[in-house]
């Protein structure tokens, strides 16, 4: 199943039995190509693979956190924030948006940030990056999370190196993608990334079809095992990766 199928076809990849108030909106960056339209089943528990994996790092949903995201890309309505915002009080989460993001905001987002101290830092990692550089080249100091989550590309080791001078905390990378998020991730070891492989097959494969050996690089076939509203198949997000030998330290 390829993007230009998804394009072509979206609607018709719904299930038959799909009601609208069931399913919710969302779309690829589009940074690698043309934007890609999916739509999702809100029953589908995705904040628990989130959970399960802060877990690992030593944090609780409870605890406080900072994100910084595109926005418009997320899953609630303005009234759904809003009564997710009561439901969660007294937990503070600190929001910028990092399709917008300038010195003014990241200055904002920053004192906000040393006010309320959050155990967690999460966002994209050039979001991330940036708001490291900036306290770099401000020379101040900020509070230490606990743990700082990045996703949405390959984080090198020069950006880990930054930005965990910058926060004083220790930096763990996850993998997920617009179309299927939630689906790996690296725990305390920061090894590896461990594959949420109770509702999520990922697979990795020749230019054939075909699965390469473990340890050898392949494209990315990707199987949501939860969303049977608008299942999605061995769907190739044009993304590379591999299977690693061993076991991981934990």
């Amino acid at each position: 199943l390829t993007k230009e199928d998804l394009r072509a076809n979206g609607e018709d990849l719904k299930a038959e039995d799909a009601r609208p108030g069931d399913r919710i909106r969302t779309a690829t960056v589009g940074s690698t190509g043309v934007p890609v339209t999916v739509w999702q089943y809100k029953a589908v528990p995705l904040e628990a693979y989130s959970w399960r994996t802060m877990s690992w790092w030593g944090i609780d949903p409870s605890m406080d956190g900072a994100y910084s995201w595109r926005m418009r890309n997320r899953r609630q309505t303005r009234w759904e924030r809003w009564t997710n915002r009561l439901l969660w009080w007294p937990t503070i989460k600190l929001r910028m948006d990092a399709s917008c993001m300038t010195p003014k905001s990241i200055e904002a987002f920053v004192r906000r940030y040393n006010r309320v101290r959050p155990k967690l830092l999460e966002g994209y990692v050039g979001a991330v990056h940036e708001i490291a550089l900036y306290i770099r080249e401000s020379n101040i100091e900020v509070a230490a999370p606990r743990a700082i989550w990045v996703t949405s590309s390959p984080v090198t080791r020069v950006q880990r190196a930054i930005i965990e001078a910058a926060f004083r905390g220790p930096v763990y990378d996850q993998y997920g993608c617009c179309e299927v998020p939630g689906l790996a991730a690296q725990c305390g070891k920061r090894a590896a990334m461990h594959i949420n492989h109770d509702g999520r097959l990922i697979e990795f494969v020749d230019d054939e079809g075909r699965t390469v050996p473990t340890g050898q690089t392949g494209r990315i076939l990707l199987t949501d095992l939860e969303d049977f509203m608008y299942p999605l198949i061995r769907y190739e997000n044009e993304d590379l990766g591999r299977a690693v030998e061993g076991r991981c330290p934990c």
